[in-house]
């Protein structure tokens, strides 16, 4: 795999450049907030809008870092995720591989919690940056599911695990019901594609996203 250019990691704010908007102005994603901890993030639209490669981005921005490790998670066997197949630690296909991913992270932040947290992740302790593609696929209609990346979702923040969750729509139903997922994960970073962004991109504010 050939370098990746430019990933453009701030270490003072913790945010990657992602790319540049409709308006010609550059997008960032925040996936550290320094001196807090690490920070989730949702991404909401329906197939052919970029919630894929906006995931791609952000993995290299991350791994270039070099604060985090990457876990990646294709519940609906959609993606091609073999060019992850060098620089990731952790790669889950199918429903059943996810919810072990999750819960595996769930055990990482309650043992780090433990430790202390992993706040302010660096190359020694690094953080986990845990992406789920197509979330519907695995949270609706499993409570199991649901119910560990609520708590990652809760206490992944200051125990350096962060959780990106890409959905199709933004009705509870893409989140097994659950209200308090969807919030979790729209209070650190919000992000809604396709023709009606900005209706889903207000409703995630009110919901919980600061972005």
């Amino acid at each position: 795999m050939a370098p990746y250019p430019d990933p453009r990691y701030n270490p003072t704010t913790g945010e990657i450049d992602i790319g540049v908007n409709a308006g010609g102005e550059s997008s960032t994603w925040r996936l550290l907030e320094p001196g807090v901890g690490v920070r989730h993030g949702l991404i909401v639209g329906p197939e052919g809008w970029g919630k894929t490669n906006t995931l791609r981005i952000l993995n290299l921005g991350a791994l270039t870092s070099k604060r985090f490790v990457l876990w990646a998670a294709d519940p609906a066997c959609r993606s091609d995720l073999t060019w992850m197949s060098d620089i990731a630690d952790w790669i889950a296909t199918g429903s059943q591989e996810t919810v072990e991913m999750l819960r595996a992270a769930g055990n990482a932040v309650a043992a780090r919690l433990v430790e202390g947290g992993y706040a302010e992740p660096f190359s020694a302790k690094p953080g986990i940056l845990l992406t789920v593609d197509d979330g519907q696929q695995v949270f609706a209609g499993n409570p199991e599911a649901t119910r560990l990346a609520e708590a990652i979702a809760a206490d992944g923040g200051r125990a350096g695990v962060a959780l990106v969750v890409t959905t199709r729509g933004a009705d509870l139903a893409y989140f097994g019901g659950s209200a308090k997922l969807r919030a979790g994960l729209a209070a650190g970073v919000a992000m809604a594609m396709g023709p009606d962004a900005y209706g889903i991109h207000d409703m995630l504010r009110v919901d919980g996203g600061t972005d």
